[in-house]
């Protein structure tokens, strides 16, 4: 159970971090798409 939630914390916090740095500098129109999108890992909640 630790193993598990502890390895989603890190998946999660890969994902984050990733949003940050590349999709945000590099796609152009994703920080629209992101402000609009409040939950990215499950796009259609």
């Amino acid at each position: 159970m630790v193993p598990d939630g502890l390895t989603m914390a890190l998946f999660i916090g890969c994902i984050a971090l990733e949003d940050d740095r590349m999709l945000r500098r590099e796609l152009a129109g994703y920080s629209d798409y992101a402000q609009r999108v409040k939950y990215r890992l499950l796009p259609a909640i």
